[in-house]
């Protein structure tokens, strides 16, 4: 904020304006000679709008620093930063949050004047109830979270910058998230769904089988192509991602580098996209004309891409049809996860066919089924080392695996 200090026939305007490279404030100033005979009263009114001006040319001058409001500096961020180091569909959630925040008082407020605590009254706001203006209730934790992030995002660009002190959203205290349990279906319940998927249309069957064999994103499934489909090395290239942003449907990179893989093709998925490609050619051959030629495997009537939503949107339908315990269309994935661990498959090999950024994200995620299969080889372990001493082991304790709905849980005893 711009300040005077009277001086002997002027008055001196200081503003602090950042810090340099050695980490030192910037002070900026500026000489202001009022005229003479003013009363106080005009005085001062005067050299307030001498500290406004002041302010108005400081934001001129650097574009952000301390004085500009956390609107002006997250649109100039989106701008400059956030087009370049955001996903499509990361940068337009980020415009929707902002959207919430700019509403808000924090949105006019400078920079330099957010503090801490108006942070956090900002999150009690949110948790009140009709906060989300969809439901009537308030948001949840995990949305809370999103808008303390960016927010945070944000401040430490600005403080890179030099125009704040420190990002004090790293000292507010936003909700904490609790770990839910994933959701995926156990070994039964993929059976129901192989089954019932026969007597589906041949797109759909082929769509779901192959998010439960593959495990890939759905916007991974929607980006296949025919030329990454090699039925003689029986492998499958996920090199790109279909999403719906800004109202229509775009190719990006995977979610990571290590999502760009390729993943070994079983007989009964190779046999179902074989079937698949026929009807398909049968369809490009009907539409005539009409066809624009793309290379995806799943497409509209007209060969151009399928909406992402359209498959998730069928699965739901599919569950309540057949009178499924409803599972969302993610929740695939974490099923073909699962069953890889409970089939004794390693983490390195996991997380290589889900395309995770490393081991440790699989390890984080699915920590429980993990935990269930290290029982089991326990359990061997010691069997194993007193066959070898020679000691008669009472009754054996053999693992009782029940059905949970993150999978399988062992229980002993």
């Amino acid at each position: 904020m711009a300040y005077y200090k009277k001086r002997k026939g002027y008055y001196e305007l200081r503003a602090y304006d950042g810090k340099d490279l050695n980490g030192k404030p910037i002070m900026r100033y500026r000489t202001f000679r009022p005229p003479e005979g003013l009363t106080q009263n005009q005085l001062n009114v005067l050299l307030d709008e001498q500290l406004e001006e002041f302010e108005r040319d400081l934001k001129k001058e650097n574009r952000i620093n301390g004085y500009c409001t956390f609107e002006e500096t997250a649109k100039f961020w989106m701008e400059t930063n956030g087009l370049n180091r955001l996903a499509p569909k990361t940068y337009e959630r980020y415009g929707e949050l902002l959207l919430r925040i700019f509403n808000s008082p924090i949105g006019k407020t400078k920079i330099m004047d957010i503090e801490p605590q108006s942070l956090n009254w900002f999150y009690r706001e949110l948790a009140k109830p009709g906060a989300n203006r969809k439901t009537g209730e308030g948001l949840s934790a995990k949305t809370i979270r999103e808008h303390h992030n960016v927010i945070s995002r944000i401040l430490e660009a600005a403080w890179k910058w030099g125009a704040i002190k420190e990002n004090v959203a790293r000292r507010a205290d936003p909700p904490s998230v609790r770990h839910k349990e994933i959701d995926c279906m156990n070994e039964d319940e993929v059976a129901d769904v192989l089954r019932l998927l026969e007597d589906e249309p041949i797109q759909y069957r082929t769509m779901i089988t192959l998010l439960i064999i593959y495990g890939c994103r759905k916007g991974e499934l929607c980006g296949l192509e025919w030329k990454d489909i090699d039925f003689k090395k029986r492998v499958v290239h996920i090199m790109r991602s279909s999403q719906y942003v800004n109202k229509q449907i775009i190719t990006k990179e995977p979610k990571t580098e290590k999502s760009k893989r390729e993943v070994s093709m079983d007989g009964y998925s190779a046999a179902l996209m074989q079937e698949y490609k026929q009807w398909q050619d049968e369809k490009r051959i009907e539409a005539g004309s009409l066809w624009t030629e793309t290379d995806r495997l799943f497409t509209k009537a007209d060969g151009t891409p399928i909406h992402p939503d359209t498959v998730g949107d069928w699965w739901d339908k599919f569950q309540k049809k057949h009178g499924l315990t409803h599972h969302s269309l993610h929740s695939l994935r974490h099923t073909s996860a699962s069953i890889l661990i409970a089939n004794d498959t390693d983490v390195a090999t996991v997380s290589g066919s889900l395309g995770h950024a490393n081991a440790t994200t699989t390890l984080k995620i699915y920590t429980h089924q993990f935990k269930t299969r290290d029982a089991s080889a326990a359990a061997m372990m010691g069997n194993f080392v007193e066959s070898a001493l020679g000691i008669q082991p009472p009754e054996p304790i053999q693992p009782v695996f029940t059905v949970i709905k993150g999978g399988l849980e062992a229980k002993y005893g």
